[in-house]
């Protein structure tokens, strides 16, 4: 059980929970494999998947390679993600939901790990105003091209970011 995680509540002792985890789990033999896993390829170019299903809403997801959460690369893209959708007024819903009415939601995230991650953005087609989606992809994208990124949507958010930042980074990557 070396990655085994227990949680217990209720009346009981500590004795009592650790004489029971000896019961059921002092027979597992600890196994401490060596942690190979390969990396990915370097993607070179676009890579596209389009799945249809029987669903409700269509949904866009639109993702790009990061390094790794001590680099520089994911604070940038956490700032990013902030700007463009971390609130109605940000610009992801401002131009997809409440101007161009294409979605009727929008998201953006990180993944923060300490391998390589991506930064995510999602869109869900707003069925009443958009019945053929065929499009949706390519008018994310052209808004995306149109948003990113002017200094002055950049600067606000900044200092806010960098005292967050501090608490859990390095000084050096800043």
């Amino acid at each position: 059980p070396d990655n085994a995680v227990v949680v217990v509540s209720g009346n009981v002792t500590s004795k009592e929970i650790f004489d029971l985890a000896e019961r059921y789990f002092g027979g597992i033999t600890t196994r401490c494999q060596p942690r190979d896993i390969p990396s990915e390829p370097k993607q070179t170019e676009r890579r596209e998947l389009c799945v249809e299903r029987d669903v409700p809403s269509s949904k866009v997801c639109l993702s790009y390679n990061i390094g790794t959460m001590t680099s520089r690369d994911f604070y940038i893209s956490d700032l990013l993600t902030d700007i463009l959708a971390d609130g109605s007024s940000s610009l992801l819903p401002v131009a997809l939901i409440r101007a161009k009415h294409l979605c009727v939601e929008t998201n953006a995230s990180v993944m923060d790990t300490m391998d390589p991650g991506f930064i995510m953005l999602t869109a869900t087609a707003n069925e009443d105003e958009n019945a053929d989606n065929a499009n949706l992809l390519k008018d994310i994208e052209a808004e995306l091209r149109n948003i990113l990124l002017s200094a002055k949507r950049i600067f606000p958010a900044r200092p806010m970011k960098r005292r967050v930042w501090r608490m859990r980074t390095p000084s050096s990557i800043l």
